[in-house]
């Protein structure tokens, strides 16, 4: 289903969905297949619904890096930036990374799933600190991100390397557009 919906076949991803639910309704796959779909199509009158679906997920079966991570996305996509960071603090506090146990288990490279987590909270954590159009001295100097940044780089580089790339970028356009102004 997921590759349906990375060629933006959402109406083949739903008939998948159908056959998922003709099987199993109340199964986490299903339910997470409609989450995926939902997000993809980009409804914002469903953000609670979703929020619905998910809270359900960790209830049932307990929260995971990547339900928190979604989780959080809806509640950003809602502009509810602060409960979305304290989502984020929720998964990071459970996922225990600054001890020994916390960072055997979880601060590995190839670690996708956090590093998506990590990318998105130290993006959440710019909006909510007011760090939104400023540059990577910004990122490189709040403490939260700091830490953030060093897990990150644990557990996937391509992924820290493509957010400097991306503040970079955003740096040199919004240096061009006050020469403009000029």
């Amino acid at each position: 289903m997921t590759a349906y919906l990375k060629i933006n076949r959402v109406d083949l991803a739903e008939q998948a969905l159908k056959q998922m639910r003709s099987v199993d309704e109340d199964s986490v796959l299903t339910t997470l297949a409609q989450v995926w779909i939902t997000l993809h199509q980009g409804n914002n009158n469903s953000n609670d619904q979703l929020i619905g679906h998910l809270n359900e997920m960790g209830e049932k079966y307990g929260y995971t890096t990547k339900t928190y991570n979604l989780l959080a996305l809806v509640l950003l996509l809602k502009n509810d930036h602060e409960r979305a960071l304290k989502i984020f603090e929720s998964a990071i506090s459970e996922l225990k990374l600054d001890t020994p146990d916390g960072e055997a288990k979880h601060l590995f490279a190839g670690n996708q799933d956090l590093a998506a987590l990590l990318n998105n909270y130290i993006k959440c954590n710019s909006i909510v600190k007011g760090g939104c159009g400023m540059g990577i001295e910004f990122f490189k100097q709040e403490l939260l991100n700091q830490q953030l940044f060093t897990y990150l780089g644990k557990v996937s580089q391509p992924v820290l390397q493509d957010f400097m790339e991306e503040r970079k970028k955003a740096e040199s356009m919004f240096e061009e557009a006050l020469k403009q102004l000029q």
